[in-house]
């Protein structure tokens, strides 16, 4: 009797522990479905990426040279207007056959910049729209500050704040 009891508690045991090992196992293949499910959009995204890479990389020639040009000539313009030179020259690159975006497509900030760093620009005030932003990579990227007209004051408080750490002073000339 006590040997049949004994078998019967170590019955019992291992049935708890094919429970426990079951229990475990359902809820490891639920996260394991869940990661799954997660790799195969994230998949997805990569193609994307990996699709606007070889993009990039055929109309790099364009591409920086339209940046170029944006940068030297057109700083000082509303964006419109560099809306409007961006096609004609986007155009008259394509018509010497130099791969380059199509000018609805072309983002300086695609191209010069940095999405963590404009991140960082938008924390210290930099207002969120396109010609902030491009104004922003210009003078990232110039080796001296422009002139800044700035009837509301953004930049000069973006500014401010970029560079508190650089120990930067504010001269007003009267």
């Amino acid at each position: 009797m006590a040997d049949l009891k004994a078998k019967f508690d170590n019955a019992i045991k291992k049935e708890k522990k094919l429970k426990d090992d079951e229990s475990r196992a359902t809820r490891q293949l639920g996260v394991a479905g869940k990661l799954l499910s997660g790799l195969s959009a994230e998949s997805e995204r990569w193609v994307v990426k990996l699709k606007d890479l070889e993009e990039d990389e055929y109309n790099l020639p364009g591409n920086m040279l339209l940046g170029a040009c944006l940068m030297a000539y057109l700083g000082p313009f509303i964006i419109t207007y560099r809306d409007e030179m961006m096609r004609h020259w986007a155009k008259e690159l394509i018509d010497c056959k130099i791969p380059c975006m199509a000018a609805s497509d072309f983002s300086l900030e695609r191209i010069l910049s940095d999405p963590l760093q404009i991140r960082e620009w938008q924390m210290h005030g930099l207002p969120a729209d396109k010609l902030s932003t491009d104004n922003a990579i210009i003078i990232a990227n110039c080796h001296r500050w422009p002139l800044i007209i700035d009837p509301q004051n953004q930049a000069n408080t973006w500014i401010k704040k970029q560079y508190e750490q650089n120990n930067l002073q504010v001269i007003k000339l009267s």
